[in-house]
């Protein structure tokens, strides 16, 4: 028997024994709607057709499918949405353990960077210093720390006299992050090196240098941000190759077949599946062509024996 498509008018020739005596429905290989039909009757006319029956929640799955034989999948259970989920899933893992890494090594290289400037500022001044703090020179120890200051990194520098307790001269910070005197001592926790200043044998005072390590946590959290944002890209043109990649490859070929071979399994033998490829998915077209071919060898050679 001859079934058209409401749709697109496409032509099927189904095997009347396959369907004889029930309501039968599948999807059009062309437009993908359903196409449906009834059997010609077992016997007569006061035979009434058999349907095919099912539960509510197997009426309900087919519904949702779209048509007999499960080719319409829930998006939750398709290839697609798994592979991608898997692929999202290791790269996000791959690149949070980047992420920490860089964190704290960034952080690991950067205190020793932090530590060295306040080695090295803290020796230079023990040079510079020792003439101005022994002839007790303000204004020079202050304009030397000034002009170690102009390193945005260095919160304050201390001078202290000969009892290297006493506070001789320092600068500091404000909220501004400006550099202005004081002679207080420094509270907050920074890293600190501390250089005796010596003339001879004689201790004349000590410098103490304390850097900030603010710009270590700005471009810690920078780093962070840029990675944060890289990741959302990648994921984004994971999505969108395996969306392109895969339709084309697998969902779209694996569609046709299933179409293909619930046209087959109604009995239809003017099934074209039209996938030429010389991958998996068109040695499988081929397997499904040559299964197509046996069936019809059968069901001629069983016609002619009865």
């Amino acid at each position: 028997m001859n079934v058209d498509c409401t749709k697109c008018g496409k032509k099927y020739e189904v095997d009347d024994e396959r369907v004889r005596g029930v309501k039968f429905k599948f999807q059009c290989h062309e437009c993908n709607a359903s196409v449906q039909g009834t059997g010609p009757k077992i016997f007569d006319d006061s035979m009434q057709v058999e349907e095919n029956s099912f539960s509510g929640d197997q009426a309900a799955e087919m519904d949702h499918a779209g048509h007999m034989g499960g080719a319409g999948v829930h998006w939750k259970n398709s290839i697609q949405a798994k592979l991608s989920a898997i692929l999202i899933m290791v790269t996000v893992g791959i690149l949070v353990a980047y992420t920490v890494f860089n964190f704290y090594s960034t952080q690991k290289r950067m205190t020793a960077e932090l530590t060295h400037l306040a080695e090295i500022t803290a020796f230079r001044l023990s040079k510079s210093l020792i003439v101005p703090l022994w002839e007790v020179d303000e204004e020079q120890v202050l304009e030397n720390i000034k002009s170690e200051m102009l390193e945005k990194r260095i919160f304050s520098i201390v001078v202290k006299d000969n009892d290297l307790k006493t506070i001789f001269q320092g600068g500091r910070r404000d909220l501004n992050w400006n550099v202005i005197q004081t002679k207080d001592p420094v509270t907050e926790t920074f890293i600190s090196k501390t250089k005796e200043i010596t003339r001879g044998d004689e201790i004349v005072g000590s410098v103490e240098t304390n850097v900030s390590d603010k710009f270590m946590r700005d471009e810690s959290i920078r780093s962070t941000l840029n990675i944060i944002i890289a990741v959302i890209i990648l994921i984004i043109s994971i999505l969108l190759t395996i969306f392109i990649v895969m339709r084309k490859l697998l969902i779209n070929p694996i569609s046709k077949l299933t179409a293909a071979t619930e046209q087959i399994s109604l009995g239809s033998k003017n099934v074209e599946i039209g996938i030429q490829s010389e991958d998996e998915m068109g040695h499988l077209a081929d397997a499904i062509k040559r299964m197509q071919n046996s069936l019809l060898i059968a069901m001629r050679g069983y016609r002619s024996n009865r």
